[in-house]
């Protein structure tokens, strides 16, 4: 692909201009252009998300792929000239419903999730088993739940756990922390809360798609999951969690810090370290 196209031109050639898209723009180039202060953390403090704060996970730490959403923010992966089969020309990101400390946050999600549907509303319930549980707690949580309400559609390591740095697993996964101050402006552009014209999302979305994550018929959506059009700029990120992995490398922590001076790194632990 010609990288010489801007990503909304992209949009517009692939897309027929659709409507949602362009009003979207309108909104990241707002975010674009806003000048963020860095945030005031000395090495050693503890860190909180503030409700409204975004994080986006990736995997497999390298300089080039940092270096990359540097330069370009979070992209929708076929600019790229990449296929998705489910969120098309979207990024995911995980919203903080209320305020919570990155270590609280963390040891929530680093272990399994179990999915309930309630049995008379239809509607979709996850219960996270909280890290390092033995058996015993495991078999308690699955006797507190009312069989009569809820029946349970299965237990999967959480979403979280995939995706973004985690007491369950050594890696080198990297979590990106987002500012909140256009949070509730974004979040009319996700494509799992039903804001948007599902006629609109047709023209890109397949129809097992919208089924699944806008109909909600499969419950696979976390209860803080987001799918935004288009993406977000890099100048909207305030922070960044390591792994454990990448914390004991000196090298790697240079140069994330190196290529966004302004934020603050910190661990699993929630503290910040650089």
């Amino acid at each position: 692909m010609d990288k010489k196209i801007q990503p909304i031109d992209f949009l517009k050639k692939n897309l027929n201009d659709i409507e949602c898209f362009k009003k979207y723009y309108e909104l990241y180039k707002t975010i674009e252009e806003e000048k963020f202060d860095a945030k005031d953390y000395s090495i050693g403090d503890d860190v909180f998300l503030e409700k409204g704060t975004l994080l986006h996970g990736i995997k497999s730490f390298n300089v080039e792929k940092i270096k990359g959403i540097k330069k370009n923010g979070f992209l929708f992966v076929e600019y790229f000239g990449k296929e998705v089969a489910q969120q098309k020309y979207c990024v995911c990101f995980w919203v903080m419903n209320d305020k919570t400390s990155i270590k609280e946050y963390v040891n929530k999600y680093s272990s399994e999730t179990i999915h309930l549907q309630n049995r008379i509303t239809k509607k979709y319930k996850q219960i996270y088993i909280p890290f390092n549980y033995d058996v015993r707690d495991r078999q308690k949580m699955f006797k507190s739940i009312n069989n009569f309400i809820y029946s349970i559609n299965f237990v999967r390591d959480s979403k979280e756990n995939q995706f973004l740095p985690s007491l369950n697993k050594t890696d080198d996964y990297i979590g990106f922390i987002l500012r909140n101050s256009f949070t509730d402006k974004i979040k009319e552009y996700d494509i799992y809360d039903g804001n948007l014209s599902i006629n609109e999302l047709s023209v890109f979305l397949p129809e097992w798609v919208i089924n699944k994550t806008i109909k909600k018929k499969i419950p696979t959506q976390t209860d803080h999951e987001i799918a935004v059009l288009y993406g977000l700029p890099s100048n909207i990120i305030e922070g960044i969690i390591v792994g454990r992995l990448v914390e004991s490398n000196k090298d790697s922590l240079k140069s994330i810090k190196t290529i966004f001076p302004n934020c603050y790194i910190c661990n699993i632990d929630g503290k910040v370290i650089l």
